[in-house]
């Protein structure tokens, strides 16, 4: 039998992301992220889409949350990369 553990890079802290959305804009939002040993997240969000409590998981380097906004329900996906900093998309639904 083969066992192995599950490694997840840790987001946890206060982030600044810079975000563009076409049509709308872009600007910077606040991210206070806390990631558990299980690799799920909470978190806040503040910024030009509101303020709002969210939750998510973390996979290996990936991680992803969905958020409640004015303009609905929003995706953020992306990576740890080697560098410390973060990258990724959001996804507006």
């Amino acid at each position: 039998m083969l066992f192995s553990q599950m490694t997840f890079a840790d987001v946890s802290g206060d982030w600044n992301f810079a975000v563009e959305i076409p049509g709308a804009g872009s600007g910077n939002a606040g991210v206070v992220m806390q990631q558990a040993a299980d690799g799920s997240i909470t978190g806040k969000y503040s910024g030009q889409l509101g303020n709002s409590d969210f939750t998510g998981k973390a996979d290996g380097n990936a991680f992803e949350f969905t958020l409640a906004s004015q303009m609905g329900a929003i995706k953020y996906a992306g990576e740890l990369q080697a560098d410390g900093t973060l990258k990724g998309t959001l996804n507006l639904r």
